[in-house]
């Protein structure tokens, strides 16, 4: 034991010796690693400490050797600590991105649960056993021939859709039957969007412009190939573009007369329930449109742009109707084309099955996760060391409040406050309280079908998702434990499936399970290590409530444009705003979380000036995994839009931090080390 011990004590010193390149002390040899002849008042300094009662000191040797590969040394941190911390880290790794490293370590443990190579505890339980069988389906979806399009066509036809009859087939019936499988924004469409922390609605919109059809050679084969049309691709292209101008047209006057806010929206909504839009004098036939909702007379809608809608349904009426199925269906084939993680043109190997099943069954496939490895036991470990984390953030943060640094109005600070004490987390993005039969519940309708091909299958269980996405409009058809997580659709984004985020309308935070593992969190790491990554992306995620964007929504999800934008206009939140403007970015709001979301985790971790002096360097080390990546600018922005390069970000918020120029001894006036530094919070 006291062999081993003295091994990790020796690997401890070795990464601390890179840190600390001025110490008195001789770097060990492989020899001299099993004998404690070495001195230890480096490491003895260094809190090992952990807040869950299994520390693991395996566990934090092994990751500090991970994040020891990842570093340049050769590299003078004042000068580029991306660089420096990170410089190694492609030589390690194919992926672009530290949270595509994330992404591909969950699909790992998704296939372990899925392989059936080993005993699984959740055999004969309803909800696993119907998504194995979707899985073993997509395995075989190529066993015949290679993955098309076309098969989708072909099974919704096997379903009884999609049979063109010139005098009997109508748009409006065409756009219910593709929108049981999709949440399409063409035409006039209704969307159950959430409102605040305790509502759904069903919002109703004209025709979307911002986006257009894809007509590909592939998609004008199939159409000749079922004898939809006999037209050229470039003959159609240039019908379904004098379409969709006609369209732009119809909806460009409608906000000439109406009051547009600073982003140059206008609000012309109207809440009314359903049976009032019933009864309106309208030639829209609503029950037609939304017979896929399964709405209550009493139950409130909001309808955008009436008079736009009315219009764009007469033009459709005295269009071709041969032309609005063609188009409704490229539309239905782009929608599909869009989803991240597709079999067609993946395959089905395993990690593009298990990617595609998280996407189309997002709260059961975190249901058996959360079953198999962040279990019970391992779940009653690991929430009280986050939650813990997070109320000492909320703490800290209101402390900043009482300090009142910018001169608020009492007003403003009352909102503030009363956002941060409603302000939750979801660990795993799971509904609140509920017992396993309300997932067995959930998946009774799910009809997966084993003789059927994998394209029927994935269009039932697009059925499935948005039958029961679509009882969210009428609130007597659920239970309020739907409010307590967020239901991603099947198109959410990658980079937020796989990271915290901050949901406006809800007000709490999602952690999700693609973060709750090494290389990012360990509730057996030691202060800095846990510090350094967990505190820093809650605090991330926490200063986004208070964030330039997120501000207008208040402590129950409300938008509430007056309160907010009497503390944007505030003398000295206009000052730092425009600190952190100096350098240009596309993303403000982003710049503003990751600075103050730093302060404000520094602040929670720091005990006193010796503690910042023996941890401080371990945490912003720990800090900089999350940004650690090979993608260029340009390579960057196609994998992840809302957010400038990691190495932007990171050097770019610690060089704003004066506690990283301490305790690197960054000389003033260095990259790492500007005159003036900024922060919102």
């Amino acid at each position: 034991m006291e062999q081993s011990a003295n091994f990790l004590y020796g690997l401890l010193i070795i990464f601390l010796s890179s840190l600390f390149p001025n110490c008195c002390w001789a770097k060990p040899t492989p020899s001299s690693l099993s004998k404690p002849s070495y001195d230890r008042s480096v490491w003895e300094h260094v809190n090992k400490t952990c807040l869950s009662h299994d520390c693991d000191e395996n566990v934090n040797i092994q990751h500090l050797q991970h994040m020891a590969t990842h570093m340049n040394r050769a590299i003078d941190p004042c000068e580029n600590f991306h660089e420096y911390a990170c410089g190694q880290w492609k030589m390690q790794h194919e992926e672009h991105t530290t949270m595509a490293v994330g992404e591909r370590l969950l699909t790992e443990r998704y296939e372990e649960i899925f392989a059936r190579a080993k005993p699984n505890p959740l055999r004969g339980d309803r909800v696993y056993e119907k998504l194995q069988l979707y899985y073993d389906v997509c395995r075989e979806s190529e066993r015949e021939e290679k993955a098309s399009w076309r098969h989708y066509v072909g099974a919704l036809r096997a379903m009884g859709y999609l049979h063109f009859r010139h005098n009997e087939s109508h748009w409006l019936g065409t756009l219910r039957d593709l929108n049981l499988f999709s949440n399409m924004r063409i035409f006039l469409f209704g969307h159950v969007e959430r409102q605040n922390y305790s509502q759904f609605m069903l919002n109703l919109y004209p025709h979307d412009v911002d986006e257009r059809v894809q007509l590909t050679q592939e998609i004008h084969d199939i159409f000749r190939h079922y004898n939809y049309t006999q037209k050229t691709l470039e003959d159609l292209r240039g019908q379904f573009e004098n379409l969709e101008m006609d369209l732009e047209n119809i909806l460009r006057p409608s906000c000439a007369n109406a009051i547009r806010d600073e982003d140059g929206e206008c609000d012309l909504s109207q809440e009314l329930s359903w049976q009032e839009l019933l009864q309106r004098n309208s030639s829209i036939n609503w029950q037609l449109l939304l017979s896929g909702f399964s709405l209550e007379p009493e139950d409130v809608v909001t309808a955008n742009d009436f008079e736009s809608m009315e219009k764009i349904k007469n033009y459709l009426d005295a269009s071709s109707p041969r032309l609005l199925f063609l188009y409704s269906l490229t539309r239905f084939l782009n929608y599909l084309q869009n989803h991240p993680h597709n079999i067609v043109g993946k395959g089905g190997q395993p990690p593009a099955c298990l990617r595609h099943m998280r996407k189309i069954f997002p709260l059961t496939m975190n249901y058996v996760y959360d079953r198999i490895f962040y279990n019970p036991e391992r779940r009653s470990l690991s929430d009280p060391i986050i939650t813990t984390i997070f109320e000492e953030l909320k703490s800290e943060f209101s402390l900043s409040l009482d300090r009142n640094a910018m001169q608020l109005s009492a007003e403003s600070i009352q909102y503030l406050k009363a956002k941060l004490k409603t302000l939750q987390l979801n660990i795993g993005n799971l509904p609140k309280n509920v017992s396993h039969e309300f997932y067995r519940e959930f998946v009774g309708d799910l009809n997966i079908n084993r003789e059927q091909s994998f394209y029927w299958n994935h269009l039932e269980a697009l059925r499935h998702f948005f039958r029961r996405h679509r009882r969210l409009a009428s609130p007597s058809k659920f239970s309020p434990v739907w409010y307590s997580f967020n239901l991603h659709m099947p198109d959410f984004w990658d980079n937020l499936d796989t990271t915290a985020y901050y949901f406006s309308r809800a007000n709490y935070i999602v952690l999700p399970f693609a973060y709750l593992q090494l290389p990012f969190y360990d509730h057996r790491f030691w202060p800095s290590l846990l510090y350094g990554d967990l505190a820093n992306t809650l605090g991330h995620e926490l200063i986004h409530a208070f964030d330039t964007k997120f501000l207008f929504y208040d402590h129950a999800g409300n938008y509430n444009e007056d309160l907010a934008m009497d503390i944007i206009n505030n003398a000295n939140f206009q000052s730092n705003r425009q600190c952190l403007e100096r350098e240009p970015t596309e993303f403000l709001s982003e710049r503003i979380a990751d600075i103050s979301g730093t302060r404000l985790a520094l602040r929670t971790f720091i005990k006193n000036p010796e503690f910042l002096k023996h941890n401080g360097k371990l945490f912003f080390l720990q800090f900089a995994q999350f940004f650690c990546g090979s993608a260029d600018r340009q390579a960057f922005a196609q994998l992840d839009s809302v957010h400038d390069p990691d190495s932007v970000r990171l050097n770019y918020t610690l060089a704003h931090i004066p506690e990283f120029a301490e305790v690197f001894e960054c000389p003033l006036g260095s990259p790492m080390n500007p005159i003036e530094k900024c922060k919102l919070w």
